[in-house]
């Protein structure tokens, strides 16, 4: 570090700016050598970038409440090349840390990537990940130390993950897991978190309506056939594009158990990301199809030891509360 500046001469920089709600950080947090999190702009680019960037992102981007900040020596700090998106992967797999690491929400989130050069610090690239969004009836996690820490080991297992070989199908749950978060319909998150938890189950052709209540019982125990035959339910609606069966009949009731279903397969579907990624034990089983129907074939007690406890419904959802969602929220005027 020069100057106290986080960026040094040859050396090649990811930046993502987050507008999110925090609670008691720290002005500046070094999670690792060579990762910073900051309160406030790390570096000054200039006035420069900020013509580049447009005004209004510019504004955006200096608002921000969070800034990720990765540095990389390089031989080549001139030229933007897979060093850059390297550096971006990572700086990304730290984003889905934050939302596998409790219920976080943020706007859409911008990302410069440059170099400290022969010129000095310049952008070479810009750009803007998707938003995640408040889950109705919970609200959302302030980001704190804690959440940030967390954050970062989740990002190093999913680095260790991809190293470790390639999981296409697990692989395209998570992107999935995180374009839903950016959804704003509640009807199309049920159906997506369904696909999520479908790739984790991998469940027979003909059979994923019954298999997708019997085998989430390894997550969230016995005695919920009946909550998760609904969720079902309601995803072959969307699937179908049945959504007048969804939405004419119901009321504000209905509307609300339907707004805590996707809380619920919010906090299944991430929880079983975080177990996977943490027990490495796991890792073979969740590898390809193949090792996924030997996972399904053991014996529920050699699941049950490899998987662990069951987390009851109950505790995925107790700060659900339907005060907090408005009428709204429910699309209630639109359809009286």
């Amino acid at each position: 570090m020069e100057d106290g500046n986080p960026i040094c001469p040859e050396e090649k920089f990811a930046l993502i700016a987050v507008r999110c709600r925090t609670v008691d950080l720290p002005p500046k947090l070094a999670l690792a050598p060579d990762l910073l999190a900051s309160t406030t702009p790390p570096v000054d680019f200039g006035d420069h970038w900020k013509e580049w960037l447009g005004s209004i992102r510019a504004e955006n981007f200096q608002r921000s409440h969070l800034f990720l900040l990765m540095t990389a020596p390089s031989a080549r700090p001139d030229v933007l090349d897979e060093e850059n998106h390297k550096l971006h992967e990572r700086l990304r797999h730290f984003l889905v840390g934050l939302l596998l690491a409790g219920r976080t929400a943020f706007e859409k989130p911008d990302f410069l990537l440059g170099a400290y050069g022969s010129r000095g610090i310049s952008v070479r690239r810009i750009g803007e990940h998707q938003a995640a969004n408040v889950i109705l009836g919970i609200g959302s996690d302030p980001i704190t130390k804690t959440s940030l820490e967390r954050a970062y080991t989740i990002a190093q297992q999913i680095d260790a993950w991809n190293r470790s070989g390639s999981a296409w199908r697990i692989n395209s749950v998570l992107r999935n897991f995180v374009e839903t978060r950016a959804r704003v319909y509640v009807p199309d998150q049920i159906h997506q978190f369904c696909r999520c938890i479908e790739g984790f189950i991998l469940p027979d052709v003909g059979r994923t309506a019954r298999q997708f209540k019997s085998r989430t019982e390894l997550f969230i125990g016995p005695g919920n056939h009946d909550l998760m035959g609904r969720m079902y339910d309601v995803r072959s609606e969307v699937e179908h594009l049945h959504y007048q069966n969804l939405i004419e009949p119901s009321g504000k009731h209905e509307r609300i158990e339907i707004t805590r279903h996707a809380a619920i397969l919010e906090a299944v579907v991430r929880t079983c990301f975080t177990k996977l990624l943490s027990e490495r034990s796991l890792w073979p089983y969740f590898r390809t199809d193949g090792a996924l129907q030997r996972f399904w074939s053991l014996t529920d007690a050699d699941r049950r030891a490899l998987w662990g406890a069951a987390i009851p419904v109950v505790d995925l959802i107790a700060d659900f509360r339907e005060q907090w969602i408005t009428e709204e929220q429910l699309g209630l005027p639109a359809c009286r």
